[in-house]
């Protein structure tokens, strides 16, 4: 995450390199043109960033700012808000580029960067919204969406992350990415959609892990026979650790099949550590369990 800003702030940064600006979107208007002292001080701070003296365009922007406040323009507040991020100076580079915006709300490059400084802040829902609009004035690449996915999913959206993530992956994920599509659909309570991305990572490139994640979603379903057979594709693989044959026995249980049932927690206790907590877990119901049979078996005999 931290990579992506840095880049995102070098592409965005009109002073930095090249051109002043670029030629915007059709809709979107041309920024006003310079007067020769204005130009002139935008040439000297880019030429001086490019050098690596951020402090110095600064000081050159502001003074021009000071010295005549009622002289707005984008590609003065735009600058300033480079050379301020460039100095670590994030919450003047956001008010910076927020004035940008405010001249000129149509331009994406404003608005990636002021999610580039929310992101630094740790502001990951207004760095979010900020890309968003971005994304709406000029629709990214993949990675874009990537990196907007990546900050719902911090910023604790877990459904817009899913949607970015939709079209970061297109119609053909692979199956991390599906793992991620899955993981981020549950984390939204979305169990159905979690459940198709989930099957179709298990399918292309099966683990144990990925289909011990289709049994647990398939359970919290209530698909309890759907889930018996991922358990049991997963344990077919490789349940070292014993938990395929827990988790298909808990399953068991609730159809109260309980021969199934014992039989997957002894399964599960062999195959577990001894002190893990699948084995304790195991041990734990199959006590429960026995000890249901017992007393079932001494009501039968009391009512005899």
């Amino acid at each position: 995450m931290k990579r992506f800003w840095m880049i995102l702030m070098l592409m965005g940064a009109c002073c930095t390199a090249g051109p002043l600006w670029a030629g915007p979107p059709p809709a979107c208007p041309e920024p006003p043109a310079v007067d020769g002292e204005l130009f002139s001080v935008l040439e000297k701070a880019r030429k001086s960033m490019a050098a690596g003296r951020n402090r110095a365009a600064l000081e050159m922007l502001s003074a021009y700012a000071a010295r005549h406040p009622d002289r707005q323009h984008y590609h003065l507040s735009f600058c300033m808000g480079t050379a301020c991020y460039r100095l670590r100076q994030t919450a003047r580079a956001e008010d910076c580029f927020t004035s940008a915006a405010a001249l000129l709300p149509c331009r994406p490059e404003v608005w990636e960067n002021i999610g580039a400084v929310r992101a630094a802040m740790g502001n990951h829902a207004g760095a979010a919204a900020a890309l968003s609009v971005a994304y709406r004035l000029s629709p990214p690449d993949r990675k874009g969406w990537r990196n907007l996915g990546d900050l719902y999913r911090l910023a604790g959206v877990p459904r817009a992350a899913a949607r970015a993530y939709l079209k970061a992956f297109g119609k053909d994920p692979d199956p991390k990415a599906l793992d991620l599509i899955s993981d981020t659909w549950l984390a939204a309570r979305n169990l159905e959609q979690a459940l198709e991305a989930a099957r179709l990572a298990a399918d292309r490139a099966p683990t144990v892990k990925r289909w011990a994640r289709v049994g647990d979603i398939c359970f919290h379903l209530g698909d309890l026979q759907d889930s018996i057979v991922a358990y049991r594709k997963g344990a077919a693989l490789d349940d070292g650790d014993g938990r395929m044959y827990l988790m298909e026995g808990m399953v068991a249980l609730k159809l109260k099949r309980l021969t199934d049932a014992e039989a997957c927690f002894a399964r599960a206790m062999d195959k577990a550590a001894p002190k893990s907590k699948t084995a304790r877990n195991a041990a734990r119901w199959m006590q429960a369990l026995q000890a249901s049979r017992k007393n079932a078996a001494s009501n039968e005999s009391g009512v005899n």
